[in-house]
């Protein structure tokens, strides 16, 4: 055992204050780089008296340490964070129990701590994904929380750890998230088609095959959106190709190749409406 590490657990046996005020910030140290690592949040953390603090949380596995200290042989520091984080797992594990049991019973408190850390989550989560409208941050993380109140007024919710619960939340805000991205992506297609369809312009050659708007919806349906919006631009705004790449953050001549392939599609698609006319 080396000397000096020896020496720090007599000075704690002996009660020493210094000691123990060193031991102290250690052990916060190591709990909070241990939750961290976990993903678990000691915050989320009571027990019959209400929230445990993380003063109050850190004290508890003091006192819990003293005793163990008293008790068993430390060889060296790793089997002295071994102890504690084998302390602070189970004070942890029972604490989140009882925070749950708050949650329940809809404890006001306990319900904004939650709320504050699931918050961020949302927030991270949403700008990862490439949302960056506040309005709908406020409306995922709102029914993110009325999902989860919903499930959890059923009975049918269990966590293990605090990690569990916050990976169901973040699913439930992934699963509202793309819902509203599919909502937006309808809305815009349904406007973009109507506004196409009311402003048809004289266009040459394509008037033909432009000039019946709802045949007009239907063919574009066939087409994916940036080929959608290429001829769009092209042929009812009257946009050059290199504007329209600049607009689509494209190369000119692969605006042009995906014009080309487009005009391709259209055409195939009339052909062969044509052909099944004929035959019937």
């Amino acid at each position: 055992m080396p000397e000096n590490f020896q020496n720090f657990l007599k000075y704690l046996k002996q009660d020493d204050t210094q000691a123990w005020d060193n031991l102290i910030i250690t052990t916060g140290v190591i709990i909070n780089h241990w939750a961290d690592e976990k993903r678990l949040e000691i915050l989320w953390c009571a027990d019959e008296k209400g929230i445990l603090s993380n003063n109050k949380y850190i004290r508890l596995v003091i006192q819990e340490l003293r005793i163990v200290l008293k008790q068993e042989a430390i060889e060296d520091f790793s089997g002295l964070k071994r102890i504690i984080l084998d302390i602070s797992n189970k004070i942890l594990t029972e604490g989140f129990y009882c925070f749950m049991n708050l949650i329940f019973d809809k404890d006001k408190k306990a319900w904004n701590i939650l709320s504050d850390v699931v918050k961020i989550k949302i927030h991270r989560f949403i700008r990862m994904e490439g949302c960056r409208q506040t309005d709908s941050f406020e409306e995922i993380f709102q029914e993110t929380l009325i999902v989860f109140s919903e499930k959890l007024a059923n009975g049918s919710l269990k966590f293990e750890n605090s990690y569990k619960l916050k990976s169901f939340l973040l699913r439930i805000a992934r699963l509202k998230l793309y819902e509203k991205f599919r909502i937006n992506k309808r809305q815009n297609e349904s406007i973009w088609i109507d506004e196409m369809n009311y402003h048809l312009p004289d266009i040459g050659s394509y008037q033909e095959v432009f000039e019946d708007r709802e045949y007009t919806a239907y063919l574009f349906k066939m087409l994916e959106k940036k080929e959608r919006l290429i001829l769009y631009y092209y042929f009812f705004e009257q946009k050059q190709l290199k504007e329209i790449a600049g607009k689509l953050n494209i190369g000119e001549e692969n605006c042009r190749i995906i014009k080309y392939r487009a005009i391709r599609k259209l055409r195939e698609v009339v052909t062969q409406n044509k052909k099944m006319e004929i035959l019937n």
